[in-house]
């Protein structure tokens, strides 16, 4: 690569200037700057480039949507860089207040130190004076103004791709709501949960068989209209299919949520809370969250203390089906969630009367 031309985004996020430090570390080369992700991506096929500079995510959706990337591009390099994210945490005792946690499950396995784009992306309010949660779940094509982008819009799941503190303030932005904690997951996560704490049983409106999306996922599972019993693999399966309904994006939210409360359910259940310093120790990196385990812990005794019976109200955001550009591929109108103003306002009241 030394003397070839390497295409670079024009862009100071602290993830990509340290990746481009890396790069210059490593090799010489003559860059060139480009103020969008098409631009550069085009510039490599048309090969006015020798290479490019980019993040992985950036990378599967040039792969979906750009028809002659794929067979016009190799990868030549990969590495990590590690930086600290923002602090956005906003505490609070949460035995005695009620707050907002924001599930983030990424489309990745293995290590979950990555940013990725965000496949599930929940608001959950806990209230737990009432006992009472309500699941909010946001599709993952839902056009949003993405947090640091200067007002432009893009899918949600592309928030994730600089970080889980982006899809937090997106989501802020988007519900009018201040989210105190995050918790963020990947398809391994998902796998280990739910075989350590044993099967969990969802119910399906209708019979169908998922599909085989990635290496990942080695066969086809069943479901079968009303109960099912699920193991970690069957699980991540059946959070993960949507191109079996004709609501996909629709019925894969509501999904999620079945498989958060039934995950809840069997946490909090006797035989499994009682043991959860174990518990927690084989789970501790399988997520990431920014809750502090002294008041994780406090909750969790409570409930042991109690043996609360919660209510849980689910949600799913609703909108349109269409065509637009985005901020991460502004050249090609992708398909996307046009928000319905109606759906965000019911939303809004569910979290609204759930905390209060």
């Amino acid at each position: 690569m030394d003397g070839k031309t390497l295409g670079i985004l024009n862009e100071n996020e602290e993830p990509y200037s340290k990746a481009k430090d890396t790069i210059n570390k490593e090799v010489k080369t003559n860059n060139k700057s480009f103020n969008d992700t098409y631009s550069l991506s085009d510039s490599l096929v048309m090969k006015e480039i020798d290479a490019s500079l980019i993040e992985e995510s950036y990378h599967k959706i040039f792969e979906e949507n750009y028809d002659i990337y794929a067979s016009n591009t190799k990868v030549l390099y990969t590495f990590t860089v590690e930086y600290e994210e923002v602090e956005i945490k906003k505490d609070t005792d949460i035995t005695k207040n009620s707050f907002n946690l924001f599930i983030s499950g990424i489309d990745t396995y293995g290590n979950i130190n990555v940013n990725s784009r965000s496949d599930v992306n929940m608001v959950v309010t806990v209230n737990p004076k009432t006992h009472k949660i309500s699941l909010v779940d946001i599709p993952r094509d839902y056009y949003v103004s993405v947090d640091g982008k200067n007002g432009l819009k893009d899918k949600l799941t592309h928030a994730g791709i600089t970080g889980v503190d982006t899809s937090v303030k997106s989501v802020e932005k988007l519900l009018d709501i201040d989210i105190n904690y995050y918790v963020k997951f990947n398809f391994t996560s998902l796998v280990k949960i739910v075989n350590k704490i044993g099967p969990i049983r969802v119910y399906s409106d209708e019979s169908f068989v998922s599909g085989i999306y990635d290496p990942g996922v080695k066969k086809e599972y069943r479901y079968y209209k009303g109960w099912n019993t699920l193991n970690g693999e069957e699980a991540l399966s059946f959070a993960r299919e949507r191109h079996a309904f004709e609501d996909g994006d629709r019925v894969r939210g509501k999904h999620q949520q079945q498989l958060i409360e039934a995950i809840f359910k069997k946490v909090i259940s006797p035989s499994i809370i009682i043991n959860y310093p174990s518990l927690l120790d084989a789970l501790s990196e399988t997520f990431i969250t920014n809750l502090e385990d002294d008041n994780l812990k406090k909750m969790i005794k409570l409930q042991i203390d109690e043996n609360a019976d919660w209510q849980i109200e689910k949600f799913v955001l609703d909108g349109s089906n269409g065509y637009e550009y985005t901020y991460s591929y502004p050249k090609q109108k992708l398909y996307v969630m046009i928000p319905n103003e109606d759906s965000i306002n019911t939303a809004k009241e569910l979290i609204k009367n759930t905390y209060n």
